[in-house]
């Protein structure tokens, strides 16, 4: 299976995969450091399988690093199916401290702009994939789903 997965790189039948972030859960902190959980979900719109050996992830919110982590964990994503992957990521204090106060000083009109960059080395593929993910956290439709 590996081997076609390397055969269909090679000829342009293979489609990136997509990772998107689903949760956060905040972790014991670390001295000056927030330590969080990130879960994330792989999809594979590819009719083969294929192995994760590493993700490395970062997310800007406002244009400002926010966060960043790194898993060697290998998860198996099944072919045109998802995976989820959880991996440790840190949030310096410093770096939070200066877009809170980016935010109080500039409030959005429309919600937090954030980008998830994240590299995925894939067992079998020569060079790792590079992905980004764009989009707005919209408090009014989080505060909207809350209410009953």
């Amino acid at each position: 299976m590996c081997l076609l997965l390397v055969a269909c790189t090679s000829t342009g039948d293979f489609d990136h995969p997509t990772v998107e972030l689903v949760n956060i859960k905040a972790l014991p902190p670390q001295g000056y450091e927030q330590r969080l959980q990130l879960t994330l979900r792989i999809q594979n719109p590819n009719r083969q399988a294929f192995t994760i050996e590493g993700l490395y992830s970062e997310l800007s919110v406002q244009g400002k690093p926010f966060l960043n982590g790194v898993s060697n964990q290998g998860v198996e994503v099944p072919a045109y199916g998802e995976a989820m992957m959880e991996l440790e990521a840190s949030l310096s204090l410093m770096q939070s401290l200066s877009l809170f106060r980016d935010i109080l000083m500039h409030p959005p009109s429309s919600g937090l702009e954030y980008e998830l960059n994240s590299k995925l080395s894939i067992k079998n593929y020569a060079q790792a994939i590079r992905l980004k993910k764009q989009g707005t956290f919209n408090f009014n439709n989080l505060l909207q789903r809350s209410n009953p």
